[in-house]
């Protein structure tokens, strides 16, 4: 993992997903609302996972315009104790919920713990370039800002086609060992874009994703 850097709650998120999935770890949560907030008092990191891929799904799913998680609500990419407390707080709080699906409870929680707030916002508010050319100039300063304002919004992308389209795209997880691994990676789909002009006016979004299955398709050529 790299150190001293701040990463976007969407690249932590990532990561976590990552994890989640190699493990499993959906099999792990119980199917039905009661029995969730004895699992989480068993299974604390569990507990605090399920929360945070619940929350994932919906900013990709629903776009996120009705919650808003502070980034305090995460250290070091895991929700904290006092995060998952509120979201089991609320959950026991409504107890006509006990028979209804866990994610179905998980994403009102969520809504209703973290509402939506300009503040909020604030923080996760994208003031990149939308246009692919302007994209790819604005990645090409060496600046710490830049580098880390441009990897957030790439690994968005990655993050979106992950839980849309899983199994299409296969980053190998040594792009993550160090500071330099990671930037070369992104620099990677970075120059992928530039190299490939005729992209220039397209959607910024929409590049990325095109670079991304170029250079880590899962399906071998």
């Amino acid at each position: 993992m790299m150190n001293g850097k701040r990463l976007s709650f969407t690249l932590l998120a990532m990561l976590l997903l990552t994890a989640w999935v190699h493990v499993d770890a959906a099999s792990k949560t119980p199917p039905v609302t009661r029995d969730f907030v004895k699992f989480c008092d068993a299974n604390a990191a569990d507990c605090a996972n399920a929360i945070s891929i619940t929350e994932v799904a919906m900013l990709v799913n629903a776009g996120g315009n009705d919650f808003c998680v502070p980034e305090s609500a995460y250290n070091n990419g895991t929700l904290t104790p006092e995060s998952v407390n509120k979201v089991k707080a609320w959950i026991s709080a409504h107890p006509a919920l006990a028979d209804d699906p866990t994610q179905k409870t998980l994403r009102a929680a969520i809504k209703e713990v973290w509402p939506m707030t300009q503040a909020c916002a604030a923080e996760y508010t994208d003031h990149l370039p939308k246009i692919t050319g302007q994209f790819v100039d604005y990645c090409e300063h060496d600046d710490q800002l830049h580098k880390d304002a441009c990897a957030d919004v790439i690994t968005n992308v990655q993050l979106a086609s992950l839980i849309k389209t899983p199994g299409a795209i296969c980053v190998p997880d040594s792009v993550y060992a160090t500071d330099a691994t990671f930037y070369s990676y992104i620099s990677t789909v970075n120059k992928w874009m530039k190299d490939h002009r005729e992209l220039a006016a397209q959607p910024r979004n929409q590049s990325i994703l095109a670079a991304y299955r170029a250079l880590y398709s899962c399906q071998k050529p």
